[in-house]
């Protein structure tokens, strides 16, 4: 078994510039790394791989895998990990479609309020009802989708929406 301390008082793991990262929010580690790589000590040769498809030479400090470690949990505590690709819930759509509810009231009469509450809302709506992403939905065309809205509307046995689109979009034109 390998004793777990007393760890010597020098600074092996750079928790100084974890600290400093901390204490900031700056991404401190490229900065000691570019500051590194510029130097005379940089200039030595050691291999680093990352992941399969990174291979980079440094005797960088920083290239740890305690500071790679660190450097994870960091940028999750600080919201900077995202999945784009997570789903929206049911739960989570209607909170949202209820606030927009809410708002619209709120804004009753006042046409400029009520122009702020439809936009986000109809954005919304529009990508989680239509799976688009943020990028898509702005192709949706809005004359042509009032236009053919009687016909879902009027529906004898499947109410529905009709969502005009236009250009090309997940490979449909």
């Amino acid at each position: 078994m390998v004793p777990a301390g007393p760890c010597p008082l020098r600074d092996d793991n750079l928790m100084a510039v974890a600290a400093t990262m901390m204490q900031r929010l700056l991404d401190a580690e490229k900065m000691v790394h570019n500051q590194w790589r510029a130097s005379v000590e940089g200039q030595a040769a050691s291999v680093m791989m990352r992941g399969t498809t990174n291979n980079l030479m440094s005797t960088c400090p920083t290239n740890g895998e305690w500071l790679e470690r660190f450097m994870f949990g960091f940028h999750k505590r600080v919201g900077d990990v995202s999945c784009p690709d997570l789903a929206v819930s049911i739960k989570v759509m209607l909170v949202l479609i209820e606030r927009f509810d809410r708002l619209w009231i709120l804004a009753d009469g006042d046409s400029k309020k009520q122009e702020d509450v439809l936009f986000p809302a109809l954005f919304t709506v529009a990508a989680y009802a239509g799976g688009l992403r943020g990028a898509e939905v702005p192709l949706m065309d809005l004359f042509s989708t009032f236009k053919h809205s009687a016909e879902g509307l009027n529906h004898p046995k499947h109410l529905h929406v009709i969502m005009a689109l236009r250009g090309r979009l997940k490979n449909e034109i």
